[in-house]
This record gives structure tokens, C-alpha cells and sequence, in this order.
């Protein structure tokens, strides 16, 4: 993608927004007509401290099988660590070719994905704090 990764992502603030444009996928693979939505949240009890709970979950739909519930192991111990394993566990979940239509409350997953990640890679995610999940995620993306 010469474009980078922001250009693959369409972020509206205003609700009535929308863009007809198609999503530009690499040749040789079968992509799905229909795009996926689901919504992404993190949580986390004792934000900050050493007895954190951080909790992650992806929503498709009412019972819907595809829906992911899980507790981050002790090493995550903010709400921002919830938020973004949210949206790695649902691009986990869903073939990278498939339309993805994700909903966040969070303004760190929206200004990272908007382009805060560019300048993370060019300095190998160095002193980026949560760069243990960005990581991956924005590999994910890209891949």
C-alpha cells in the first residue's frame, strides 16, 4: 500500500458521513462482498495499579459466536491496554481481506490508526508506550 495504513481507514466524526469509495485490496485473493462491523471496548478495574483487571471485548452482534470476551494477563494494567487488545483481538478474528468496519469510544485507537503509527515505526516504537500491542496490531493491519 504506497498510500500508508490512513489511507485505508475512513474516520467520520459526523454520524450522517460516508464514503462510497471501494476499499483497495492486493490482487490474487478472494475478498468478501459483505463488510463485517463490530465494536471494540477495553476496561479496566484499579486503572494504573499493580492489582489491575484489564478486560477486553469485541461485539459483532447479539449472540453472535464471533463475540470475544478476555482478561489481559497481569502485565497490562491500564484501560488504553483493554482498548487496543480490542481491536487486535477482532482483526485477529476476521480474514485480513475481509471489509472491516470497527466502533471505538477510544480517541487513542482512532488518533493511532488516523496516523500517530507512522511516526512510531520510523522510530522502531521506541519510548511508545503500549508498543507491546501496537505492534502487532498495526502489522495486522498492514499485513
Amino acid at each position: 500500500m504506497t498510500d500508508g495504513l490512513a489511507h485505508g481507514f475512513r474516520i467520520f466524526t459526523d454520524p450522517s458521513a460516508s464514503c462510497n469509495d471501494p476499499a483497495l485490496r492486493t490482487l490474487g485473493r478472494v475478498i468478501q462482498e459483505d463488510a463485517v462491523t463490530a465494536w471494540t471496548d477495553g476496561s479496566c478495574l484499579g486503572n494504573g495499579s499493580e492489582n489491575a483487571r484489564v478486560d477486553s471485548g469485541v461485539f459483532f452482534g447479539p449472540d453472535d459466536p464471533r463475540n470475544i470476551s478476555a482478561r489481559l494477563s497481569h502485565t497490562f494494567i491500564t484501560n488504553n491496554d483493554g482498548e487496543i487488545a480490542a481491536v487486535l483481538l477482532l482483526v485477529q478474528a476476521v480474514d485480513s481481506f475481509v471489509p472491516l468496519h470497527f466502533k471505538t469510544d477510544s480517541k487513542l485507537i482512532v488518533n493511532a490508526l488516523a496516523g500517530d503509527y507512522r511516526e512510531w515505526e520510523e522510530q522502531g516504537y521506541i519510548g511508545v508506550s503500549y508498543s507491546q500491542l501496537w505492534r502487532p496490531l498495526i502489522a495486522r493491519l498492514q499485513a
